[in-house]
């Protein structure tokens, strides 16, 4: 038997033309079907050298990702945070908030937004400034603003 090989058109997770149909997706598994589409997309661009090293826009704030349970409140965060008009990157896989930070660092991100179980179980989010190791913690609809005092961007009126 011949092993699959990536060729362009081809997804390399899955060896088909066709695209990922959400619908056809459990719930459960959208987050994890979504991550695997969107990192072999990066990685195909940064391969072939055309992912900007810094893209226009740059990012305001990190959503974590503490572990495989956090996925979907981490996706729905990030979510209500563009939504409110903040430029937001989530770590593209659970792991060490360690190793999340360097992330941060390494694309001039100021600031990270942590959400683990003791913070789901609370009901808060905590904002980390990254450049002075400061921590605050918050609920999550105050999030917007503050990260928007913090920016020097003062709060945003409706």
């Amino acid at each position: 038997r011949k092993p699959r090989t990536f060729r362009p058109g081809l997804s390399p997770v899955t060896a088909s033309a066709r695209p990922l149909r959400l619908s056809s997706v459990p719930l459960d598994a959208a987050p994890r079907a979504l991550e695997s589409q969107s990192s072999t997309t990066i990685w195909i661009l940064e391969e072939k050298g055309l992912f900007p090293e810094r893209l226009a826009g740059q990012p305001q704030v990190l959503v974590t990702l503490f572990g495989e349970e956090s996925v979907a409140d981490s996706l729905q965060l990030a979510h209500f945070l563009r939504s409110a008009g903040l430029r937001v990157d989530l770590f593209p896989e659970p792991g060490k908030y360690g190793r999340q930070f360097k992330y941060a660092d390494q694309r001039g991100i100021r600031f990270a937004l942590l959400l683990g179980p003791r913070e789901k179980e609370l009901g808060i989010v905590v904002l980390k400034d990254l450049t002075t190791g400061a921590q605050e913690e918050l609920a999550r609809e105050d999030c917007p603003d503050r990260i928007r005092e913090k920016l020097g961007e003062g709060v945003r009126r409706e």
